[in-house]
């Protein structure tokens, strides 16, 4: 996964979403149990955290998932791989957060999100948001009739489509 990550972040594809700022090595947690939590993209306050789903609204949603799945205390990097569909931050001209636009989200899946749900392997992905869902399940989802449904793939993936916490 190190020469995968490495890869990525050497990644300068996509102009429009400069400055190309992603999570350092090795933040992304563990495969090994096959839970993944994708999302759509790194947001500012989890950069500067240097961890991924760490802005306030996310650290509520890592602790329950950690908790449902060990009682004990336990950071969810230990049992969760947590990635999203665009690997760099899209800021806005503001500073602020923006969605990716449609060639920077299609570019970072066929580039990379395709070869590491490949080298993931995970058996159920958590995702947050239609964009999320859609790039898992490899089509359109109406995220307001998938919400909370797991949803099987060809790939015998069960994605778990979630409204976006923002």
């Amino acid at each position: 996964m190190l020469a995968f990550w490495r890869r990525v972040n050497r990644c300068h594809e996509c102009p429009t979403i400069a400055p190309w700022r992603k999570f350092p090595l090795g933040r992304r947690g563990t495969a090994r149990f096959g839970l993944m939590i994708l999302g759509e993209a790194p947001g500012r306050v989890s950069l500067e955290h240097g961890r991924p789903f760490s802005n306030p609204r996310n650290l509520v949603i890592r602790r329950a998932f950690a908790r449902a799945v060990a009682p004990r205390e336990i950071e969810p990097e230990q049992l969760f791989y947590f990635s999203d569909t665009v690997k760099c931050w899209p800021s806005s001209l503001t500073g602020a957060n923006r969605s990716p636009a449609a060639a920077e989200n299609n570019t970072c899946v066929e580039r990379h999100l395709v070869r590491e749900l490949k080298l993931v392997r995970p058996r159920m992905i958590i995702a947050f948001g239609a964009r999320a869902a859609a790039d898992a399940l490899g089509g359109p989802v109406k995220l307001a009739e998938a919400h909370a449904k797991p949803i099987r793939t060809n790939a015998v993936i069960r994605v778990i489509p979630l409204m976006h916490p923002s």
